[in-house]
């Protein structure tokens, strides 16, 4: 399912909102596009989402953050990737969603290397992407110091620590609702946040 052509994409530091201001609940998607259970949520529930951003009750804020940089081979494909789906966001805003799920749809395995600078600029040109400036947006890395700050900021953040194995902490992907951390393992969730909510 994509975006619809007339759903707004809004690029803010390393964060894009995607979805019209009119609707009555927003989501944020903290994510790593090298993370593999980023990888499973988006394969369970990504057209789910684009529906009903498409239909106007739902808008998701995606985060991209690097969480798994170092796990890369050679590291920075967390950072490469997050820069170049901002790069893009800037450069068309409808191919967003299209070059987020094909960067989820040829994720690498951890510790593996994904696309690089050149191989994702590569991708943005074959969806369409005519802007002069994409190229070097993706290439000179213009979002990665946004994009560490925004990890950096997520990890900090109280209500985004969950425990895990004993251990508190951040991790993706996490999916919040205001300050509330939404529990994306129950099929449901979408379903219930968007009945939940004040008409």
């Amino acid at each position: 399912v994509p975006a619809g052509p007339d759903i707004p994409v809004t690029r803010d530091g390393a964060t894009v909102l995607v979805g019209k201001d009119t609707a009555k609940v927003t989501v944020d998607v903290y994510e790593d596009f090298l993370c593999p259970i980023c990888g499973q949520f988006e394969s369970a529930y990504a057209d789910q989402m684009l529906q009903h951003v498409n239909d106007g009750s739902l808008r998701v804020r995606y985060h991209l953050v690097n969480l798994l940089n170092e796990r890369s081979d050679p590291p920075g494909y967390s950072t490469d990737s997050a820069n170049a789906a901002l790069c893009v966001a800037d450069a068309d805003k409808t191919k967003f969603m299209p070059f987020h799920a094909s960067l989820y749809g040829k994720q690498p395995e951890e510790g593996a290397r994904g696309y690089d600078k050149d191989q994702l600029v590569k991708l943005g040109q074959a969806m369409g992407i005519t802007s002069p400036t994409f190229a070097s947006c993706v290439t000179s890395g213009t979002y990665d110091k946004a994009i560490t700050d925004a990890y950096n900021q997520a990890k900090t953040t109280p209500y985004l620590q969950q425990e895990s194995g004993g251990q508190r902490g951040f991790g993706t992907p996490t999916l919040a609702n205001g300050t509330r951390v939404l529990d994306w393992t129950d099929p449901n969730w979408l379903t219930k946040l968007l009945g939940s909510q004040p008409q």
